[in-house]
């Protein structure tokens, strides 16, 4: 406010007053817009990360249960598809039997044991995967 010649104080603001206050409110919302934008995009990444990652777990708790019936005759493959949430997961897994060598012979005395791998890809702003693999006793 500018004290005016004519009276001894001026009540209200003028244009150019008015102007810059808007201009940094309107950056200050659309700075806000900008990160509300992140956090639903990152938000929608975690989301579609955590249903790979469960089916993974899943897929590997259920090959770990019975790998020898599973596959009979090693190394195998097979894959499976789901839909979830409206995005197409797919699955490729991997069972191998091993032995525990020393150089090319097998150890005698020991147990075999198979690698359980499971990747997992999916569309989400581009192609994602998630792998994951565990070893288990037979």
């Amino acid at each position: 406010m500018h004290p005016d010649a004519n009276s001894k104080s001026c009540l209200g603001f003028t244009l150019i007053e008015v102007l810059i206050a808007v201009m940094v409110l309107a950056v200050a919302v659309l700075a806000w817009m900008s990160t509300q934008q992140t956090a639903v995009l990152t938000r929608g990444q975690g989301r579609t990360m955590t249903v790979a990652t469960e089916l993974v777990q899943a897929q590997i708790e259920e090959l770990s249960f019975r790998p020898a019936q599973v596959c009979p005759n090693p190394p195998c493959q097979g894959g499976a598809q789901q839909i979830i949430g409206g995005f197409n997961y797919v699955l490729d897994w991997n069972l191998t039997r091993m032995n525990l060598k020393d150089g090319d012979n097998v150890v005698p005395g020991t147990r075999s044991f198979w690698e359980i791998a499971v990747d997992v890809t999916w569309q989400y702003r581009g192609e994602k995967s998630f792998s994951a693999s565990r070893i288990v006793a037979e």
